[in-house]
């Protein structure tokens, strides 16, 4: 008995640090907090057709978004202090520091990082605009539409068949790569969306999946891709799963309840956008019943910790978190969900930023 007791200990001791867990939350540990605009920056030039959340985002004191326009692809970089602007312009092709299927722009290590989703590459800039390199991926990693960027690896997710994929920042080769287990070869209709939203946690050399399907769930990786904890929480209205559907009976889209739609980290807090959906009827979309609340999640047990309500933006709006300081949370939004604002042009989008509500 001694002996098998002995043995346990030894597998505790080596092996424990890999477990996961799951974490199911009700309810907010600490109720609700209401947040208000601070201030509302309108953004002409952005067009994106993809996640706002992943096309743009915050570093630092700057506020950055990739633009499509003609046979450019330009990324904006906008300081939160005075606004001055700078924009760096790549061309549209195959060759280095070219783009083609422009799809996600990240900041890390003071460096602009654009993935090309069809030549599979990661094309890197100076915030100045001055070239530096492009990883080519050296492997199978299907279709990413999103990735992040850690200490050694880029981390990838697509939505038909690669759920994570690993890859080395120096030489594009392939560490590992985690196949979904109903995979598709592409978008069929009626099939579950199988994709998400990635975020890395670079000081603790994590990264953090949240998928857009349902079930609720977010899903923290060590930077070697081990499962560390799953956080859940209740939603309290019934989701329409995510799924492929067809617009004019030939382009391909997800419509259903968007479970996770867009967060971002601050220290150990992720702030998550609210649970949103759509559905397609006679080629229109039509919004779902969705949530206005910001959720706050520990990452660090995985226990939900606040909602935050929001004044200002109109109920039932899509709302994309791009990033999250000391005192602001900063979101993109359509031109339609502000409130008393008569004035803006159909399909514009805008940079709010809004207060943390007394959030640590």
């Amino acid at each position: 008995m001694r002996n098998i007791f002995f043995v346990f200990l030894l597998f505790s001791i080596f092996f424990g640090c890999t477990e996961n867990k799951t974490v199911f939350s009700k309810k907010p540990l600490q109720g609700r907090v209401v947040s208000r605009i601070e201030k509302v920056i309108r953004l002409k030039d952005f067009n994106s057709t993809t996640n706002p959340a992943d096309i743009s985002g915050i570093s630092e004191k700057l506020f950055f978004y990739g633009e499509k326009r003609g046979e450019s692809f330009i990324v904006h970089l906008i300081s939160l202090n005075n606004r001055k602007e700078k924009k760096i312009i790549l061309k549209k092709g195959k060759g280095p520091g070219e783009v083609q299927y422009p799809m996600s722009v990240k900041i890390a290590e003071g460096k602009i990082h654009i993935l090309d989703m069809g030549l599979r590459k990661i094309v890197i800039y100076t915030l100045t605009g001055n070239y530096i390199d492009e990883i080519v991926i050296k492997g199978d990693i299907g279709f990413p539409h999103t990735f992040a960027i850690t200490k050694n690896y880029f981390i990838f997710n697509g939505s038909l068949r690669n759920k994570i994929a690993i890859v080395d920042k120096k030489n594009g080769n392939v560490i590992k790569n985690y196949v979904y287990e109903k995979p598709l070869p592409m978008p069929q209709k009626g099939k579950n969306f199988l994709g998400g939203i990635l975020k890395a946690d670079y000081e603790k050399d994590q990264f953090l999946l949240g998928y857009y399907n349902t079930p609720y769930r977010i899903e923290k990786y060590d930077k070697n891709g081990n499962l560390l904890l799953r956080m859940k929480r209740k939603v309290n209205f019934s989701l329409i799963p995510c799924r492929w559907n067809l617009v004019n009976k030939s382009y391909p889209i997800p419509t259903g309840h968007f479970a996770v739609p867009s967060f971002a980290l601050f220290k150990s807090r992720l702030y998550v956008s609210p649970v949103e959906g759509y559905k397609i009827k006679q080629n229109k979309m039509i919004r779902l019943k969705s949530e206005h609340f910001i959720s706050v999640f520990d990452t660090e047990n995985g226990k939900w910790i606040k909602k935050i309500e929001i004044i200002g933006l109109k109920k039932g709006k899509s709302i994309s978190i791009i990033g999250v300081n000391e005192n602001h949370i900063f979101l993109i939004i359509d031109s339609s969900a502000l409130q008393n604002d008569n004035n803006s042009q159909k399909n514009e989008k805008y940079l709010v930023l809004l207060k943390k509500g007394g959030l640590k």
